[in-house]
């Protein structure tokens, strides 16, 4: 995931931010869509997504710091070992991407399934580190702690789950079924407010998750599409109302030209909205219908000519 940076506040224990480095996150290949015609629809998504924020931190000492949307990060002593699994000495590059609502999930590709279902979202991180050119390993004997802002009511109930990458094909995997530790935390620089509470267990990324509460039966779906609009410049994506969860299509049926739900599947009488998002030879494209889950779902969307301010708008407002 291509991305620029941020800059963000930053507590000053034994951190100190990095200037401006334009540090990125491969995104190739990730999701149907990003490699449009001519790169304007994936070239939307790395502006509008969220972006990649870098700090400097004392292996030996570790430290505290915040991201700007709230995330804080408990670096304990020694947390960073090399691929030999030496310990690490000096300073660290350390990495942190906040992803916390539907439009933020769309644009990093972080989309919310566990072993092809839905799960709702807590708020998701990505942290990794570096030491020049040397991609680092957490320490076993070490740790980080993340605690992801939750809002100023009681949050519901979330586990912690992991990925080490996100994209086509990935699914974030439930650490265990433990639920995940609520606070209500005013030491935080960015607002007093409820944290779910996470043990990082491996570099890439955490999600702070729960498997939708349903008994419903699960379902395969269709989304037919125009012959102008494939899997080469569209992306199908699935916003499920009243939940901050939010996933994308995948297996595409080019003799129907329908993305079909192959591995995915979702449950009967959930409420979503399915949208389309196109560009080609530079014009963007844009179509939602919502609709009320039945068995073997089937829809036809037609993207209509939009801008990228539309586009934009839209995956604001979910």
């Amino acid at each position: 995931m291509k991305r620029n940076l941020l800059i963000l506040t930053v507590a000053s224990l034994a951190v100190v931010m990095v200037s401006c480095k334009k540090d990125i996150v491969e995104r190739d290949n990730t999701y149907p869509g990003s490699y449009s015609s001519n790169g304007a629809l994936n070239s939307y998504f790395q502006q509008a997504g969220p972006q990649l924020q870098t700090f400097t931190v004392n292996a030996a000492t570790g430290g505290v710091f915040y991201g700007n949307q709230g995330a804080r990060l408990v670096i304990a002593p020694n947390s960073f070992v090399y691929q030999n699994m030496q310990p690490v000495t000096g300073s660290v590059d350390l990495q942190l991407i906040e992803v916390y609502g539907k439009k933020a999930i769309i644009c990093s590709g972080g989309f919310t399934t566990s072993n092809g279902v839905p799960i709702e979202s807590g708020g998701e991180i990505y942290i990794n580190a570096w030491q020049g050119n040397n991609e680092l390993e957490l320490n076993p004997a070490g740790g980080i702690t993340a605690s992801i802002p939750a809002g100023l009511t009681t949050p519901p109930p979330m586990e912690n789950f992991t990925a080490s990458e996100i994209g086509e094909g990935a699914d974030f995997d439930r650490v265990d079924s433990s639920l995940v530790q609520i606070t209500w935390d005013t030491s935080n620089v960015v607002a007093a407010q409820y944290y779910y509470n996470l043990q990082v267990y491996q570099f890439g990324w955490a999600n702070c998750d729960v498997y939708m509460n349903s008994n419903s039966d699960l379902t395969d779906f269709t989304v037919s599409l125009p012959q102008t609009f494939n899997h080469e410049n569209t992306m199908v994506i699935i916003s499920f109302t009243d939940y901050n969860t939010v996933s994308t299509m995948y297996t595409f049926d080019e003799e129907t030209n329908a993305y079909v739900s192959g591995y995915y599947k979702l449950p009967i009488g959930f409420d979503v909205t399915f949208i389309a998002i196109s560009e080609i030879n530079g014009q963007f494209y844009y179509t939602e219908h919502s609709t009320n889950i039945v068995e073997d779902h089937l829809i036809s969307l037609t993207p209509q000519v939009c801008t990228e301010a539309y586009v934009d708008q839209m995956l604001t407002s979910l």
